[in-house]
């Protein structure tokens, strides 16, 4: 489980594997490994740096030296904080990660109290844990900065998500070379690398930057605006179908599972598991659990995320984000004589980003368990 979480990103690719379901047994260990960052294509337009924070930090946040350089890997698991000499004193971002499947709009994420044995929300009960940041999901800030005045950054349509048997997004493998990539799969006739289904991705925006680009680099930053700048559903084209037949709870366990692929988006499946039912279930609309309702808490709709595009030119059914979409413009500046222009040259900025496993997704089931699954963000500005 979470057997080899690597990166990748165009200007900075993400890559991880899945970690359990609802339905996995919440004591098994788990491990996580191989997580960097790198630029594919150096850009002379602006330069990039991590922030981060966890118990090796004793919560203090941290941010990377600034770079753009291609051979410069930024390693997240040896992470050199800008103010350390010593190069021996890195940092793991992956240290305190025991990776949960969770639900949320991407500004809010939680777990909900679970019924006996994972296998369902417990519905009946209001009570919930915030998730823990790199601990259950995996958090960073990308930070920016430009010597072109209100440089946009936007993440770009050929970001995508693949499971790791696949050569690109969409290529067939999850459900059609099983051999080389599924090895006794008890469930069925496809890889559990189809977790990457259930991968959400959130950008967050902060409430107040501050003014400066001291600001911006150095202090971490709680407050984030109630709707992410962008909630991305990777992989709307894959629907794990469970029609089980058995007459108890072990013969359902690895019942009558299916892999639908090549979803399109107008494509709805009635949903019904042991785990919730849901009527009109659509792998291109974003399903959360949202417990903070002031009625009955439910299965509900978050209308504004973006899912990705299938697209049947060649290559065949390859799925990527299919659109350009802004994040933040470069706007900070250190500016202490009040005169309208940065002191260092540079405009600044920063955006959160959080992925996690969404739990209420037909993917996020113990069929997948195990899964390996990479995310790239190409970044353009």
């Amino acid at each position: 489980m979470a057997k080899g979480i690597m990166v990748l990103l165009s200007l900075l690719v993400l890559a991880f594997a899945l970690t359990y379901t609802w339905f996995l047994d919440p004591v098994k260990p788990i491990t996580a490994s191989g997580l960097s960052m790198y630029v594919e294509n150096p850009s002379t337009d602006f330069d990039y740096a991590v922030g981060f924070s966890n118990s090796q930090t004793g919560g203090a946040y941290k941010h990377t030296n600034f770079t753009n350089a291609e051979n410069e890997d930024l390693n997240l698991e040896a992470l050199l904080p800008s103010d350390e000499s010593d190069t021996s004193k890195t940092v793991n971002l992956l240290y305190d990660y025991n990776p949960t499947d969770l639900t949320g709009d991407g500004a809010t994420l939680i777990r909900p109290a679970m019924n006996y044995g994972n296998w369902s929300i417990n519905t009946a009960s209001r009570n919930y844990s915030v998730a823990e940041e790199n601990v259950q999901y995996i958090t960073f800030d990308m930070i920016f900065r430009t010597r072109v005045p209100n440089t946009t950054i936007r993440l770009d349509s050929g970001s995508y998500a693949k499971g790791n048997c696949e050569t690109y997004s969409g290529d067939g493998r999850l459900s059609t070379d099983t051999a080389s990539y599924n090895v006794d799969n008890k469930y069925g006739s496809f890889s559990t690398d189809a977790i990457v289904g259930a991968v959400r991705v959130a950008f967050l925006e902060y409430v107040n930057h501050g003014e400066s680009g001291n600001t911006i680099i150095n202090e971490k930053q709680n407050e984030y605006n109630t709707v992410p700048l962008l909630l991305w559903i990777p992989r709307p084209d894959l629907y794990l179908n469970n029609n089980p037949t058995g007459n108890n709870l072990r013969e359902k366990e690895v019942d009558g599972w299916a892999l639908d692929t090549n979803v399109t988006s107008n494509t709805t499946y009635n949903l019904v598991s042991d785990a919730q039912n849901n009527a009109s279930y659509s792998t291109y609309i974003h399903q959360y659990y949202d417990v903070f309702q002031n009625d009955t808490p439910e299965i509900t709709t978050y209308s504004q995320a973006v899912a990705s595009t299938l697209n049947t030119s060649a290559p065949t059914n390859k799925v990527t984000f299919g659109t350009t979409r802004d994040l933040i413009t470069l706007d900070h500046i250190n500016d202490t004589n009040n005169d309208d222009t940065p002191d260092d040259g540079y405009y600044y900025g920063k955006v959160r980003v959080r992925i996690w496993i969404e739990g209420t997704d037909s993917e996020s089931r113990r069929a997948l368990a195990g899964g390996k699954f990479s995310v790239s963000f190409h970044i353009t500005g």
